[in-house]
């Protein structure tokens, strides 16, 4: 469990390295630069139902949100305490992980782990932990947000263009 921990702990120490850029600060608009986007928005060449109709579109995806919040928000605590369990193929190894993917337990049979090799010792671990993220990933919290609306909403807003399209908005 510590090895997982400390790998763990390493990987994103070393992707903390990799996608550190320092960062320029944007200057922050005035209220007067707000107001001026908001009304070069509003006096867009756009039709009164194209407008309607986009302001719409948006509402429902902000509603989607807000529903899939509280629908994750709900679920969130029993999908991170949820046990699934990865087991090796003849149950050398059986390793238990929460929902959120943290190792609570690593328990190896006695009898096979006093003969066991290190390849094999390593093998068998590989897939009892790879078989428990599997379950984590089938039925943990990436799932349980693809599967409510806030993951619809996310599906939805990552292609602007069909977004536009599904709602009218694009010819």
């Amino acid at each position: 469990m510590e090895a997982v921990r400390d790998a763990a702990m390493r990987r994103l120490n070393a992707w903390g390295e990799a996608y550190a850029e320092p960062v320029t600060p944007e200057p922050v608009p005035s209220a007067a630069d707000l107001q001026q986007r908001l009304d070069s928005i509003d006096s867009a060449a756009m039709p009164e139902a194209e407008r309607e109709a986009a302001l719409m579109a948006l509402l429902e995806v902000v509603e989607s949100i807000e529903q899939g919040l509280d629908e994750v928000t709900s679920r969130l605590g029993q999908t991170l305490s949820a046990i699934h369990t990865g087991r090796s193929p003849h149950r050398e190894v059986i390793v238990e992980l929460t929902g959120g993917g943290d190792v609570t337990s690593v328990r190896f049979d006695r009898r096979w782990l006093r003969d066991a090799h290190d390849a094999n010792l390593t093998r068998q671990l590989t897939t009892a932990l790879r078989a428990a993220y599997e379950q984590v990933a089938a039925n943990g919290v990436s799932r349980l947000i693809s599967d409510s609306p806030l993951g619809h909403a996310q599906t939805v807003m990552r292609d602007p263009f069909g977004f536009a399209r599904r709602f009218g908005l694009a010819g």
